[in-house]
Order: C-alpha cells, then sequence, then structure tokens
C-alpha cells in the first residue's frame, strides 16, 4: 500500500480503493514471479546444456575404460611409491601411515572424476583390495564392499599419535583401545578366510596388555589364502615384548 497524496484524496480513500484494483496489483505481481521463474529455469537449463557438452567434448570424460584403469592405478602406485621415500624428520611408521591416508584420498576421489570413471574404478575389484585398519570404518566397509570376491591384503599399523590423534576427548585410553581391538578383531575375523597378506606393525607400549587379547583371537583362525604375514615391533621400542606374541606362529 503507497503512502496517501493529495491527489489520492489521502488515507482513507485509499483504503476505500476497489477490490478489482488490488486483485489487479496481485495479478501483475504474480505475472512478475512468472517471469522471473521462467527466466530461473531457462538459466539452469543453459548451464546444464553447457556442462553436458563439456563432458561430451572433453576428452578426460571420452577414453576408453582400460584407459582409465590404467591413469587410475599410475595414480594410486606413485602414492604407494612414497613408502619407500622415506618419512624425512618424521618416523617410518608415521609417514607410511600418512601415505596410507593419501592413497585412500586418491582411490576415492577417482572415482568421482565423473560416471564412466567411477564404473571403471567400481569394477576393478583389485583396485580397492588393499586395506588399512587405521582408516574410518566406512572408508574400510566401502573397500571391502567393492572389493567383493577378490583377496585381502591388510595392514594394520598404530602410530605413535594414533591414540591422541583419533579417539574423541569423551573416552579414556582403555574404552578408546578396547573398542578399537573389538573392531579390528570382529574384521580379521569375519575376513581372515580371504585375506591374502597381513602386515602388522606394533609401536605402542601401552597398547601391549590389550595386545594379547587381540593376538590370542586372530592366532587359531584359518587362512586357506594367506601368503604373507608380518608381524614386528619398531627398533625404539624395544620395551614391548613381543616374545611371548610368536608362540604356535607359523
Amino acid at each position: 500500500m503507497s503512502r496517501p497524496t493529495s491527489e489520492l484524496g489521502g488515507l482513507g480513500e485509499k483504503m476505500d480503493e476497489p477490490a478489482d484494483i488490488v486483485r489487479q496489483n496481485s495479478t501483475d505481481l504474480k505475472e512478475e514471479n512468472d517471469n522471473r521463474n521462467c527466466t530461473a529455469v531457462v538459466s539452469s537449463d543453459v548451464i546444464y546444456t553447457s556442462t553436458r557438452s563439456i563432458k561430451q567434448n572433453s576428452p578426460i570424460f571420452c577414453l576408453p575404460g582400460e584407459l582409465i584403469l590404467y591413469i587410475v592405478l599410475i595414480a594410486v602406485d606413485e602414492v604407494s611409491m612414497e613408502r619407500q621415500s622415506g618419512g624425512g624428520e618424521n618416523p617410518p611408521e608415521i609417514h607410511c601411515e600418512r601415505v596410507s591416508y593419501r592413497q585412500l584420498q586418491v582411490t576415492t576421489r577417482m572415482a568421482h572424476v565423473c560416471s564412466l570413471w567411477r564404473h571403471v574404478c567400481v569394477q576393478a575389484t583389485t583396485l580397492w583390495n588393499t586395506i588399512d585398519l587405521l582408516w574410518p570404518s566406512n572408508a574400510i566397509e566401502l573397500f571391502t564392499s567393492r572389493v567383493r570376491y577378490t583377496p585381502l591384503r591388510l595392514i594394520l599399523s598404530p602410530v605413535l599419535d594414533y591414540e591422541s590423534a583419533t579417539h574423541l576427548m569423551t573416552l579414556d585410553s582403555s574404552t578408546f583401545w578396547n573398542g578399537q581391538i573389538a573392531f579390528w578383531t570382529d574384521f580379521i575375523t569375519q575376513n581372515m578366510h580371504r585375506v591374502k597378506s597381513l602386515e602388522i606393525t606394533m609401536i605402542i607400549d601401552d597398547l601391549e596388555d590389550n595386545f594379547h587379547d587381540f593376538w590370542d583371537s586372530i592366532r587359531p583362525l584359518k587362512a586357506p589364502m594367506l601368503e604373507k604375514f608380518s608381524i614386528r615391533v619398531a627398533p625404539y621400542m624395544s620395551c614391548v615384548r613381543m616374545g611371548s606374541f610368536s608362540k604356535n606362529l607359523t
């Protein structure tokens, strides 16, 4: 409602405007809004068409599946090779953990380039069969589901600062490690029948007591596909007594 003026006869006359004038104003506003909505739809269609055109014309979205997989494997292998480069000032185990997380990021990102790349990556089961048990549980579940019947390669190397960098401050150390040990034990127990390689590195002294339960749980498991098994402790963690873990080890 506009401010009353002398030409319109003041506030009284303005409030007595016929209803058809009010309806006309509403109709005008509706038509204006409809025009704006149509413009927005047209703009969205133009953007969508432009994006689709770019995807159709860009070579990266038109490569054959074999070449896409080759590129992806090169990218993942380059990250894996960083394990051999050393960690500089960082202990080797911390360096390896960072490389492992980079490998997780590269693999998942390659599967999100576009729908074609995603299809190729998801179908390549060997791209997902290396699993670090320090990864988030949802990532571990994702890799396990995509690997299907391909043998697994499992890595478990808790680093020196794994607890402080991972667990919620509301949990005490004992509760945190009990939860981690339970998760690792359950996962290995459920999948040991298809594990091809299992590498365990112990470098945390306060994990020794919990590790007894973990080791006693996985040691009796049958491993018909196991070709490589390693368990070691970092040289600077000599306080961890590994001798008691080696009994009946074959």
